[in-house]
């Protein structure tokens, strides 16, 4: 192989080609020029046969040019080799690319005898036109049914599209959804039409169909051709509608499908649904107005305008003891009590449009009893004005009636009784003016009975009694208590100048549910008490001065008997004596002390024991003259009013204790911190009674063992005891820490 490669390229056994030409110059370039250019040519045809198969891949044949491009390929080839052997003498490379030449053009020969036939066959250029022209004519028909075919189907698809309902292309055998028209996507919410395609349409409802239902719905179809219902669907938002649906069977394009139209009717079952609550509301208050009329214990009856009954209530006839059918369609007269019979006819007879209702009070015969009844008619009228029936509703007022008469009878006596009472009567109403005044009112204030009206009996007051009046009133009616009277004690002065004292006394009047509506008043002629009371008073002042004069005259006459007892004192040089003096002097200045508050008091028949024991000790301590040692005296006493002879008992019982205290209880050699206390106290025992507490003490020596409370031989203690049982209280003794008493005894209401 190599041997033969070297032998293709091996130039040295021979000339160069241009030695034939004698290297002439012209010569050799024409040559090189002209090979040159077949070479290009040649190269150029193959390229552009290769060209146009790669364009027309439905030409038949096509291998035949590849054949002449591989055999003017060789050729170009070989011219190219000429002028390479000009100057390189590589004969056998030459030769060897014109024996391709020559095979592939042999071959390329050999390949076209075959196609002649073929060739010949192909039609001539009259019968393309021909054939041209007929399919020129087939295009333009074509053409033609395509508009028409375009023409219709836009036609149903505008159809389709721009239908009000909802449309779906269904596919019978898997149940998707194939098409659907613009409307499908606006009433189920929808993105856009590929949301709804290649779904199971009941996908879209509420509630889906079962197997056995769906199977039914495919017998109806092919039973009846169409298949119909009403059926709620739910969109692609989660909002619910009520739709119908109607769905059938086309053929599209030899096809069969499923049309399936869906209808809105949401505001069709909204109108239903109302016209069905309405109607169900209509039959519901039919059923209660029934039974309304029929457990009335009204009387309820409708006639027309000649008095026959139209219908009447169980009540009514109950009432009456009639049957229903003794009722209807015969004249409602026979029950109304005769001598009323042409007045109720005559206020029927006035019902009019303008005066539709009219209200009737008659009697009517029950049972062989007449009573009283009420009847409210409202008539009903047509469109032309004229009456249809009247409709009476009756209650029993024959209690009412009753009430009425005893109502006039009890405003008869009532005035009759205010008319001639022996007081004046007046009536406010809730605002305070007056509206009623009776004839007294006018003979104590000597004003018609006009001027006692609204205000204007405040004129009637005396100037120095109308400021303090109204101001009492205002206070009252602000805060006055359940079941409290206004009380006011004033002055009249009358037309002729003179002065009448009265009394007045205002009680509020309210209606059945407790609320104020005015006040009713009297006024009791008190002039003569008042005259009585100020010579009572004046006569009262005459003795309180008399008896203060006594009191002053007793407390002065005991103060000359304490007197010339210490003068008497004084002069015995017996111990025991004078101290028997002193004893007695502490016991009548007890006495004169009482006096002499009761001078110094304005209150003659009570002592104030706060004010009195103070004193009285105070008195004690001078008397025995307890300035030689530091005494702590602890006085606790509570306000307690005691009458004369209480207050002396107990003045003398603590005299009598406290004096033993100041004498015995701290001799001089067991000084030590005296103290001597004196607390009287009230101790409640209920709501009405009390107690008084009066406890009398010391810290000193306390009494002698030999002292026996049961059997006192000491008249000191005698007395003491003696004032505790008058005094109706008990007396206890302690002797653990000193001495003290513990008194106790009922108060003035005890």
């Amino acid at each position: 192989m190599v041997d033969l490669i070297t032998s293709l390229f091996n130039s040295e056994s021979f000339i160069p080609h241009g030695h034939c030409f004698l290297w002439q110059p012209t010569l050799v370039w024409l040559h090189v020029i002209s090979d040159s250019a077949i070479a290009l040519a040649y190269y150029s045809i193959p390229i552009t046969l290769f060209h146009f198969i790669q364009k027309r891949k439905d030409l038949p044949f096509d291998w035949v040019f590849l054949l002449f491009a591989a055999f003017i390929t060789a050729c170009g080839t070989s011219h190219l080799m000429s002028i390479w052997t000009l100057w390189y003498p590589t004969y056998w490379l030459s030769g060897g690319i014109k024996a391709i030449t020559a095979i592939v053009s042999l071959s390329t020969a050999i390949a076209l005898f075959p196609l002649i036939p073929k060739a010949l066959a192909f039609p001539s250029r009259a019968a393309l036109e021909t054939a041209n022209w007929a399919l020129q004519q087939e295009i333009a028909e074509r053409k033609r049914m395509e508009v028409e075919l375009l023409h219709n189907r836009d036609l149903r698809e505008a159809f389709f599209h721009e239908s009000a309902d909802a449309l779906f292309l269904v596919d019978p055998e898997t149940l998707l959804t194939l098409d659907c028209n613009h409307q499908a996507v606006r009433m189920f919410q929808a993105v856009d039409k590929i949301e709804l395609i290649g779904i199971e349409g009941q996908s879209l409802q509420r509630d889906q169909f079962s197997p056995d239902e769906l199977d039914a719905i495919v017998a109806e179809m092919q039973s009846k051709g169409v298949w119909s219902r009403e059926i709620e669907y739910v969109t692609r938002q989660g909002n619910f509608f009520w739709g119908n649906i109607a769905a059938k069977p086309i053929t599209v394009a030899g096809q069969t499908v499923n049309l399936v139209r869906v209808k809105d009717i949401t505001e069709r079952k909204r109108i239903e649904a109302e016209h069905e609550q309405a109607e169900q509301a209509l039959k519901l208050s039919e059923a209660r107005y029934r039974a309304i009329v029929e457990d009335q214990t009204e009387l309820i009856a409708r006639f027309s305008p000649d008095s026959t009954m139209l219908f009447a209530n169980e009540a009514y006839c109950r009432y009456f003891g009639l049957r229903p059918e003794e009722v209807i369609g015969q004249s409602y007269a026979p029950v109304i009590f005769k001598p009323d019979q042409d007045t109720v006819t005559r206020l029927v007879q006035s019902i009019s449009a303008d005066n539709p209702t009219v209200v009737i009070e008659n009697r009517v015969v029950v049972r062989g009893e007449v009573r009283w009844t009420q009847w409210v008619n409202r008539a009903f009228f047509d469109h032309q004005g004229c009456l249809q029936e009247v409709q009476a509703v009756g209650r029993d007022i024959t209690a009412l009636k009753e009430v009425e008469a005893a109502l006039r009878e009890s405003n008869h006596r009532f005035t009759t009784l205010t008319e001639t009472a022996p007081v004046a009567i007046f009536r406010y109403d809730a605002d305070g003016n007056c509206s009623y005044v009776n004839d007294r009112w006018c003979e104590m204030t000597g004003q018609p009975s006009k001027t006692g009206m609204g205000t204007e009996w405040l004129q009637t007051l005396h100037p120095e009694d109308r400021d303090r009046t109204i101001n009492a009133w205002s206070h009252w009616v602000e805060s006055h208590q359940p079941g409290e009277f206004f009380q006011n004690e004033a002055r009249i002065v009358r037309p002729d100048g003179s002065i009448l004292w009265y009394y007045c006394q205002v009680t509020p009047e309210t209606n059945a549910n407790g609320e104020l509506i005015g006040y009713i008043g009297t006024l009791t002629d008190i002039h003569d008490r008042k005259q009585a009371e100020a010579k009572l008073q004046a006569s009262l002042r005459e003795k309180e001065v008399l008896l203060k004069e006594i009191h002053h005259r007793v407390k002065n006459n005991l103060q000359i008997v304490y007197s010339l007892l210490r003068l008497q004192r004084r002069k015995l040089k017996d111990q025991l004596a004078a101290n028997a003096l002193l004893d007695s002097q502490s016991r009548i200045e007890a006495i004169a002390l009482i006096h002499e508050k009761l001078y110094q008091s304005e209150d003659l028949s009570r002592i104030n024991l706060a004010d009195y024991i103070p004193s009285l000790i105070t008195n004690l301590v001078s008397t025995y003259n307890i300035n030689r040692i530091q005494l702590d005296l602890r006085i606790a006493i509570e306000p307690a009013l005691l009458n004369i002879d209480k207050a002396i008992r107990c003045g003398l019982i603590i005299n009598e204790l406290l004096s033993n205290s100041l004498k015995y209880a701290f001799p001089l050699s067991k000084q030590c911190d005296p103290c001597i206390y004196v607390n009287l106290t009230k101790v409640k025992i209920n709501a009405n009674n009390f107690t008084y507490s009066l406890n009398i003490g010391d810290n000193g020596a306390g009494l002698p063992h030999h002292v026996d409370m049961s059997n006192l031989s000491t008249l000191g203690l005698q007395l003491v005891q003696g004032f505790v049982q008058q005094l109706k209280g008990t007396l206890q003794a302690n002797c653990q820490s000193g001495t003290e008493f513990h008194i106790l005894f009922p108060g003035e209401d005890g």
